[in-house]
């Protein structure tokens, strides 16, 4: 240990954190072949720990799993996923008292998609120039 400025600094051993992160690395895919959990149930678990759901009924799934959809297309990665939550939910501000933030963010998506489908039908209808 060595002392700088009145601080006590110790070394850090990098090479015992990056094989520490490795091992955890393998252990995690170890677990996920092992068990035969497919790739969306893995995201769809790493939503309901995002957003602090543990024993969600089936509108809360079913709100769950839109979400998941509705980003899972454009999504390289499950933390680039999860970062276009968090910009929807940056977008559209805090939930109000007594809502839960999936349940804003789920309004929030189907209102998107509905205005998506009702541009499409006034497309329709208007004369092409």
């Amino acid at each position: 240990m060595q002392t700088m400025m009145g601080f006590n600094i110790e070394p850090i051993d990098i090479d015992a954190e990056a094989e520490a992160k490795k091992d955890a690395e393998k252990q995690s895919v170890e677990v996920g072949d092992s068990t035969g959990v497919d790739a969306e149930e893995v995201s769809s678990a790493s939503i309901y720990s995002y957003f602090d759901v543990s024993n969600p009924n089936n509108k809360e799934s079913e709100q769950l799993k839109y979400i998941y959809n509705y980003f899972a297309e454009e999504a390289t990665s499950k933390a680039d996923l999860l970062w276009r939550i968090r910009s929807v939910e940056n977008r559209i501000g805090t939930p109000e008292l007594g809502t839960k933030r999936f349940e804003k963010v789920y309004r929030y998506l189907k209102l998107l998609g509905d205005r998506r489908e009702l541009d499409k039908e006034i497309s329709a209808h208007e004369r092409k120039v």
